[in-house]
Formats: structure tokens, C-alpha cells, sequence
């Protein structure tokens, strides 16, 4: 009796770029992933109702739910694509991600929408935007491409220099004040 196996969608000699990311990527993390957006969105829609109560504007019951399920198909989509990057391109994207980050929490005093005396905001018309949330990820590869590069050659000044990119985003969280993104930001540095 013979057994018929199905055959993989793709071989390890495929060189095609679907097929490197997916011997690639680490599949029980991105379904642990996967599953936490699911059941972000199915709670979603237990506390969306309640929520509505809260603002009387908004008459669709689940109005933050539907907005949840955008959000969480566009993080999708980001997430696949950025996971399709090389290191290289990676560390790029960290770079621009915290140049970007750190340019806009410059202007928060200025140009933020202050709530409570803090100013971590920057209003966009239909959807606000908190410039520390792309500044976090950006800091931590790039304090990580640092800390490589020092380990690697006694020329690169690796440590300082994230230390001085983590100071320089630990300072505007404090301009902001933005406590529990500081100790954060600082934990997992």
C-alpha cells in the first residue's frame, strides 16, 4: 500500500520571493499573530456597543468594530509585505520609521492636539496619528542593527549611537509627558 503525499506548494530550490519568505518566516509566531488580531476583532464586537453609549454622534452599534477589522487587515498587510524585506531593506525602513518618528514628536509641541496637558497627537482629519508608535519599532531594530555592528568591528561606535537615538526619543516622550511610553521605550531597549 502506497501513501500519496500532496505536493508542497513550494521547494526549497524555488528561489522566487513568496517562496524564500515562507521557509523563512517564522510560522508559529505569525499564527500566534494572526490569532491575537482575531480575537482582538471578535471582542471587538462585544465591546463596540458599549462603547457607542459613550457618544451619542455614532449610530451604527458596531462602529469600532468594522473600524477594527480595517485596522487589523491594513496591520496585516503591512506586517506580510515588511516580513517579504530583506535585512538590509529592514533596517532601512527602521531608519526612515525612526527619522520620521522622532521629526513629527519634534513638532508635537507646535502642531499636536493637547488632551490632559499632553500632547502626543497629530490630527489628520478622519484619524489621528501618535508619532512615538513609529518611532518604537524603528528604535528598537536600529538599536539592534547598532549593537551588531559594535560586536562585529572596534571602529563602530555602535552602542553610542543608539544609546544617543534611544536618549533622543526617551527626551520627547518626556516633552510630550508620555510616561508609560518612556518606561516602554526604555524597558525594551
Amino acid at each position: 500500500m502506497s501513501q500519496s503525499y500532496a505536493p508542497h506548494p513550494f521547494s526549497r530550490s524555488d528561489q522566487s520571493v513568496l517562496a524564500r519568505w515562507w521557509w523563512t518566516v517564522d510560522r508559529p509566531l505569525l499564527l500566534a499573530v494572526l490569532a491575537l488580531m482575531f480575537i482582538g476583532v471578535v471582542l471587538s464586537f462585544a465591546s463596540s456597543p458599549a462603547a457607542i453609549l459613550a457618544d451619542e454622534s455614532i449610530s451604527n452599534p458596531f462602529h469600532y468594530s468594522y473600524r477594527m477589522m480595517v485596522f487589523s487587515a491594513a496591520g496585516c498587510a503591512t506586517m506580510l509585505m515588511t516580513s517579504i524585506l530583506s535585512p538590509k531593506g529592514v533596517r532601512r525602513l527602521a531608519v526612515l520609521a525612526l527619522i520620521c518618528g522622532i521629526v513629527c514628536m519634534m513638532l508635537l509641541p507646535f502642531i499636536g492636539d493637547e488632551v490632559k496637558g499632553a500632547a502626543r497627537w497629530i490630527n489628520l482629519g478622519p484619524f489621528s496619528l501618535q508619532p512615538s508608535e513609529f518611532a518604537k519599532p524603528g528604535l528598537i531594530v536600529f538599536a539592534a542593527w547598532m549593537f551588531s555592528e559594535a560586536g562585529k568591528s572596534q571602529g563602530v561606535p555602535g552602542v553610542s549611537i543608539a544609546v544617543g537615538a534611544w536618549g533622543m526619543v526617551v527626551a520627547l516622550l518626556l516633552i510630550q509627558p508620555d510616561i508609560g511610553q518612556t518606561l516602554l521605550v526604555t524597558t525594551t531597549f
